[in-house]
C-alpha cells in the first residue's frame, strides 16, 4: 500500500488560521528563549495562597529556575476567562533573549469557569527546582505542593 506524500505548513496557535493564542487558554504564552544560562525566578504578588508557607515576599528570587524557554502575559492577546477573584500574575523574571532584547517570564494563575485551576509556571526548568541538584529548592516544591493541594482539594501541607 502507498501513501501519497502531503506537506503541512506548522502555524502558530495565534494566528489567523487558528486565531486561538496560547495565553487565552493558560494566561501566559511563549514569549522567547534565553540568550545565556537560566536566570531567577522572580516573585510578585507574593500575598497570593500560592506562596503560603514559603517566607516569599515580591522581588525575592530563587535562583535557576527560568531557563531555556520562557512565557509572559503579552497584552496583545486576551486573558483567560476566569472565576472572579483568581486570575494572578505570580512573577516576573528579567532575562535577555536570544535577539539580546530585555524581556521578562511570567508565571500565573486562575480558576477556569469550569472550576479546573491552572497554573503556569512561564518557565520550562520549573520542575529542575523540584529535584535537580544544585537547581532544587524547598520554596519551589512548597509552591508546587500549595498547587496539587488546591487543584485536589485537600489542605495544603
Amino acid at each position: 500500500m502507498k501513501f501519497p506524500i502531503t506537506t503541512s505548513t506548522a502555524i502558530k496557535w495565534e494566528e489567523p488560521f487558528l486565531n486561538r493564542p496560547g495565553q487565552q487558554f493558560k494566561a501566559v504564552q511563549y514569549i522567547g528563549q534565553l540568550s545565556g544560562s537560566n536566570v531567577p525566578y522572580v516573585v510578585t504578588n507574593s500575598s497570593n495562597w500560592v506562596y503560603a508557607g514559603t517566607g516569599l515576599g515580591n522581588g525575592d528570587s530563587i535562583p535557576g529556575i527560568v531557563g531555556y524557554e520562557a512565557d509572559a502575559s503579552q497584552s496583545s492577546y486576551p486573558l483567560p476567562t476566569s472565576v472572579a477573584g483568581t486570575y494572578a500574575l505570580l512573577s516576573q523574571s528579567p532575562f535577555t533573549d536570544t535577539a539580546n532584547r530585555a524581556n521578562y517570564s511570567n508565571s500565573s494563575i486562575f480558576q477556569a469557569l469550569s472550576g479546573a485551576w491552572v497554573f503556569s509556571s512561564g518557565t520550562i526548568y520549573w520542575s529542575w527546582g523540584l529535584d535537580y541538584p544544585g537547581v532544587a529548592d524547598s520554596r519551589i516544591q512548597r509552591i508546587t505542593a500549595n498547587l496539587l493541594s488546591r487543584f485536589l482539594g485537600v489542605p495544603p501541607p
